[in-house]
């Protein structure tokens, strides 16, 4: 959106379509490269480049004046929550199977005492349990991540531990 945009701003000022997309792909090329090859923090880099009343400063100004950073930081949080949807949805797939599973396995073993299918069981509504916790989580990805890893961890553990007994 960002390189078309730039693009239909260069065309409507006047500028061949062609050459506008090329003079929308060099500026952003040429911004990241930059950042690259400086290891320099973006507002640094642009406080290098900005003359006062140039037309980058100008341009910031419009930028400033149409939320574009609210718009970036709806952009991000809007795909991040629907990583965590994506990811919660998954995770519950993931629990169900395990679930079933577990529980599965629990029924097959008739000779198992009460007391260890309860207690399978259990562990099956614990990893739930954990799984619903993840949703009510701050929507961090890493921290998303973790949660499901230690909670697979410790449904396999639960169920290593159970197994013995």
């Amino acid at each position: 959106e960002f390189i078309e945009a730039l693009k239909e701003g260069g065309v409507g000022a006047g500028l061949d379509a062609k050459i506008a997309y090329q003079l929308a792909v060099q500026t952003v090329k040429g911004a990241v490269a930059l950042l690259i090859e400086t290891g320099e923090e973006p507002s640094k880099l642009r406080d290098n480049v900005t003359s006062p009343g140039g037309t980058t400063a100008k341009g910031l100004e419009v930028l400033n004046n149409n939320s574009f950073r609210k718009i970036i930081g709806d952009l991000v949080a809007t795909g991040t929550e629907m990583s965590l949807d994506i990811m919660i949805e998954a995770a519950e797939r993931f629990v169900d199977t395990v679930g079933a599973s577990f529980l599965a396995y629990v029924e097959q073993d008739a000779g198992m005492p009460e007391r260890g299918k309860r207690a399978r069981r259990k562990n099956v509504e614990h990893f739930k349990m954990l799984i619903e916790e993840l949703k009510m989580r701050e929507p961090n990805i890493n921290q998303t991540n973790k949660i499901i890893v230690d909670a697979v961890a410790a449904a396999t553990q639960r169920s290593i531990e159970l197994g013995k007994k």
